[in-house]
């Protein structure tokens, strides 16, 4: 691998310096990359570190509730695996030094290791290097951080890029091609939604503590919320309400008090959209169901058998109805017992009769 470490001393120069230098094998190509090591004192009062761009990883300001799970383990081990990050530069490339000389890093991998280690008064260290965005792209593929679940809105930032990217909208088939995360269709036709809300509306989904926790059902339910206030001019009312004290939790008057904070779950985003629905006054709209009204609407003149067109006979006839699964499986024993021959008994019985002897199957 031709792997070399140098120790490099801090004194050579007024820029903060990293610990070592060496090379560094991504994708069969070797990177030079340092090992920076920062101190509690900096991370609390320097702003030289970001997430970067890139990231797919949202971050609010509760993290001390998203990052809880990893929180014992930096409490107890520190941290173990080193972030990884690349240089941010100005336009002429040239790397970026904050006025006390510590470079400008972004974080493309371990933006969590980073929040933990700054809130629990640990020292953290990043292997940073001068990355492109191919690399950077890479490096975030194959990171610890991407392996976890994506939220709706995050994966629906990831769709937004490629979209960008591609200069038009993406057809599903074509983002589960081009996604680094492996997706349901499902779960990008709820991500592609939740980016739709966030585009049109994006400060209401400050009123979640946990971005990671908003998932389908929350977003499902978002939005008949939102298109519901839309519907009844009730918009502005429900956008005045979600910046308002109620969803600041750091108040005393929030919807959420500390204890449902530390014990934060997805569950309590249904107390979240209650608030919402109250306010409003929304209610869920039945859907009427379909009525054939003419039964010749639905007849097929013309099948498709083995690819070729063939007219229908007085013998051969299909009908073409949106049925329901119950539905479904009623009519095709109905059609079953109508064309029947295997009762004997059934030959002379009339359709009336025929119709009586379907229906005292369900009493």
């Amino acid at each position: 691998m031709g792997v070399f470490m140098q120790l490099v001393s801090s004194s050579d120069s007024t820029q903060f310096q990293p610990k070592y230098t060496f090379n560094k094998l991504i994708e069969n190509k070797k990177h030079s990359v340092s090992l920076y090591q920062f101190s509690l004192e900096v991370l609390k009062n320097q702003e030289c570190i970001s997430v970067d761009e890139l990231n797919p990883r949202l971050k609010n300001d509760y993290s001390a509730i998203s990052n809880a799970d990893l929180d014992h383990q930096i409490i107890r081990f520190g941290q173990i695996f080193d972030a990884i990050g690349r240089f941010v530069k100005d336009e002429k490339g040239q790397v970026q030094f904050d006025s006390n000389g510590y470079p400008l890093i972004s974080i493309l991998d371990g933006y969590r290791r980073f929040d933990c280690c700054a809130r629990n008064n640990k020292e953290f260290s990043i292997i940073v290097g001068d990355f492109d965005d191919i690399t950077s792209e890479i490096i975030i593929k194959s990171s610890f951080d991407s392996q976890q679940d994506l939220s709706c809105l995050e994966l629906g930032l990831v769709i937004n890029k490629l979209e960008i990217k591609n200069y038009r909208s993406l057809k599903l088939k074509e983002i589960e091609e081009l996604l680094d995360y492996k997706k349901s269709r499902d779960a990008i036709s709820f991500a592609k939604k939740a980016m739709r809300i966030y585009n049109t509306y994006p400060s209401i989904f400050n009123i979640f503590p946990v971005i990671n926790l908003v998932g389908k059902t929350t977003i499902s339910k978002l939005d008949k919320i939102i298109k519901f206030a839309e519907e009844n001019y009730s918009i502005e009312i429900l956008l005045d309400f979600v910046n308002s004290e109620m969803f600041d939790y750091g108040s005393e008057n929030a919807l959420l008090s500390n204890e449902d904070l530390i014990e934060f779950n997805s569950q309590k985003n249904v107390i979240i959209l209650e608030a919402l629905i109250e306010l409003i006054g929304y209610k869920e709209t039945k859907k009427n169901k379909h009525i054939i009204s003419n039964i010749n609407d639905h007849i097929t003149m013309q099948l498709s058998v083995n690819l070729k067109t063939v007219r229908r006979t007085p013998f051969l006839t299909t009908f073409e109805a949106d049925l329901t699964d119950e539905e479904r499986f009623i009519t095709e024993r109905f059609f079953s017992l109508l064309v029947s021959d295997t009762n004997n008994d059934q030959d002379n019985m009339s359709m009336t009769d025929k119709f009586k002897y379907f229906f005292r199957q369900f009493d």
